[in-house]
């Protein structure tokens, strides 16, 4: 979370409470984390709730920064790498050596209605990318570069390219942040300025 906040206006808080159901958003998204199934294996699954909620159940094993930070950025929009429509460009899926169970994973996404992943570049640096044989079956590869350059392995954490597209993603809700901090850092200098003004003695001369 702390990684998220460093480079970007998102905020994570702690509630006690779920919130109510008829409680209006106001540009929150609540997001509860959870395991009901006491899952080992390193696995997470986004879920929407009612409104602007989400669940993310996460593995015992899925404790690490990058696994927690890779579970936050899907609350936050971002989908896996391999599902975007442009990776056959980059990479072949070899869906035989996959999981039965995780194959859905790897499916190519329909980006109809949704422009910002339409448009969005691969990268297979992002902590968004699964290494190359992830949700193996049998030891072998479920992802192969087509540029043999390229080596898919575990990411440490966001790539540039990640940190370029959160700041796009969030750069007007930042914007306007900032704009409304202004306003009130403004208001508050006003009023603390009027304030000691008013409490001084101030000498009239009579006409």
């Amino acid at each position: 979370m702390n990684m998220l906040e460093r480079i970007s206006c998102v905020v994570f808080e702690d509630i006690e409470l779920k919130p109510p159901r008829t409680k209006k958003a106001r540009g929150d998204l609540w997001i509860n984390i959870e395991n009901p199934r006491k899952t080992r294996e390193c696995s997470h699954t986004l879920m929407k709730g009612y409104g602007d909620s989400a669940v993310l159940v996460l593995g015992y094993d899925c404790m690490s920064t990058t696994e927690i930070t890779h579970a936050l950025m899907h609350a936050l929009g971002f989908p896996d790498e391999v599902t975007l429509p442009s990776r056959d460009n980059f990479v072949r899926i070899m869906w035989n050596n996959i999981q039965p169970k995780y194959r859905p994973l790897f499916w190519a996404q329909n980006t109809k209605g949704n422009q910002r992943n339409a448009l969005k570049d691969y990268d297979p640096m992002s902590i968004m990318h699964f290494h190359d044989r992830a949700y193996t079956i049998n030891g072998g590869p479920t992802i192969v570069p087509l540029n043999p350059s390229i080596v898919l392995k575990p990411p440490s954490g966001l790539s540039e390219l990640d940190r370029s597209n959160i700041y796009k993603a969030f750069r007007h809700e930042c914007n306007k942040r900032k704009v409304n901090n202004l306003i009130e850092h403004c208001r508050i200098d006003y009023v603390d300025e009027y304030d000691d003004y008013d409490h001084e003695d101030h000498d009239v001369t009579p006409l």
